[in-house]
């Protein structure tokens, strides 16, 4: 199993879903990180980050993600989701109060509609992400789908976490990190465990009609 993290920022995956990540990849799963932006500050805490998650990090290296230059990440995204062949992608919520974060999940999900139509590039094979699921970051998720037991592996997200001091030294030390700590308490209390991450499935539509899907002899019966 391949699973990819497309995020807007880096620090994202570590605040977000790192313990997810770090449990796939504990797992011997493929594990991908990506993130849409970055800065000179942040590049190498990025690489650590996804050293200590096991993930390898992929960085588009925008300074900002705008209307401007949506369709231009797509492509690069479209390439990337080709070439890696996630089956899962991680992203977003729609209703994050972050405009970088509602774009990025606009774009990710297009990348991925366009990913799978085999007229879009002859040169690069179609691939079909078969789930994406959207993560808390900045927000709450009113009714989680899932929550995943990230017990075991909350000090390996708290490392993670810790890496990115140019976000944990904001306002104060600790309050990037104690927030979304804390958040891993209060998903843990619901999922009767010690410490989860939440979230919920994007329930796709693929509206092109450009896969490759094969062919049946006749209906199948139900």
């Amino acid at each position: 199993m391949r699973v990819m993290s497309i995020l807007a920022h880096p620090d994202d995956e570590a605040f977000s879903c790192g313990g997810t990540l770090v449990k796939h990849a504990k797992n011997g799963d493929e594990t991908f990180i990506v993130t849409l932006t970055m800065d000179d500050v942040r590049k190498e805490e990025f690489v650590q980050a996804g050293k200590i998650l096991g993930a390898e990090p992929i960085s588009l290296d925008y300074s900002l993600i705008t209307p401007n230059n949506q369709r231009e990440i797509r492509e690069k995204l479209i390439r990337i989701i080709r070439a890696k062949k996630p089956d899962t992608v991680i992203t977003h919520v729609e209703y994050d109060y972050h405009l970088e974060h509602r774009l990025c999940r606009d774009i990710v999900l297009d990348a991925i509609e366009w990913a799978s139509h085999f007229t879009y590039d002859k040169e690069t094979e179609s691939h079909q992400v078969k789930t994406i699921y959207a993560v808390e970051t900045t927000v709450l998720i009113p009714y989680p789908e899932f929550l995943v037991d990230i017990s075991d592996v909350l000090e390996t997200k708290r490392k993670a976490c810790e890496v990115y001091k140019s976000q944990t030294r904001k306002l104060n030390s600790s309050f990037y990190s104690d927030f979304h700590i804390t958040r891993t308490k209060l998903r843990g209390i619901q999922a009767r465990t010690v410490h989860a991450e939440a979230f919920e499935q994007v329930k796709q539509v693929f509206t092109g009609s450009f896969k490759k899907l094969g062919s049946v002899d006749t209906l199948p019966s139900l």
